[in-house]
């Protein structure tokens, strides 16, 4: 990480259809940016709502967060400007991107305390929106798709301010390392590794305990 990391917007978002070929679709992927301080609680950013409460939302997922480095790196691959709350986060940070950040890592913002848990796995409704077919492809390899974290310590905090890593995970994964063993299910060992991060989100626990003999929930 180059420079100091700073929150450069925060959005919300309502349910509603996404627009697109293909069957009905309904998300709160369209996050539109917020001004001034927000109350951040254990299931996210007051105001800001859940399409998809199965695979998304609750207390593993309050809040995605992703990098305004990244999305700049990538807009030439999709053709446009990728301004903040283009990949349905929340939370949009400059000076780090997904390989800089690890599972387990300890953020603080604000008055917010922050604990990351897991890659956000992209998926239909991110390609609908940003209406590029490759869309999965692009932000897959390497992971620029954002990270999800728990709300350690709930409070109130701001675009513009900093984001500092508090603490690092132990052992050391990145998100983008993390990404990377779910996407191969041969990498047993790997699998193993981040069974063994007590910070690792509920469902991807129960995804990769699939795979390794043994491993509560397999």
């Amino acid at each position: 990480m180059a420079k100091p990391l700073r929150v450069v917007s925060v959005q919300v978002g309502k349910v509603a259809p996404v627009a697109g070929p293909g069957p009905a679709l309904r998300s709160a992927i369209d996050k539109r940016p917020v001004a001034g301080p927000v109350r951040v609680g254990p299931l996210g950013i007051e105001g800001d709502e859940v399409g998809h409460p199965k695979h998304h939302g609750g207390p593993d997922q309050a809040l995605l967060l992703a990098s305004a480095d990244a999305m700049r790196a990538l807009e030439a691959r999709f053709g446009r400007a990728l301004p903040p709350g283009s990949f349905g986060e929340n939370v949009t940070v400059e000076g780090c991107d997904d390989g800089d950040i690890g599972i387990g890592d300890v953020l603080r913002w604000g008055a917010v305390e922050l604990e990351v848990t897991s890659p956000r796995r992209p998926c239909e409704i991110l390609t609908r929106f940003l209406g590029h077919p490759d869309t999965c492809a692009i932000v897959a390899a390497p992971h620029r798709a954002g990270w999800y974290v728990r709300v350690r310590t709930p409070g109130s905090a701001s675009a513009g301010e900093p984001l500092a890593i508090v603490s690092r995970g132990a052992p050391a994964c990145s998100v983008e390392r993390a990404a990377a063993i779910r996407d191969d299910a041969a990498d047993v060992v790997g699998a193993r590794a981040l069974l063994s991060l007590p910070a690792l989100g509920a469902s991807w626990r129960r995804a990769l305990a699939s795979r390794v003999p043994g491993a509560a929930g397999s």
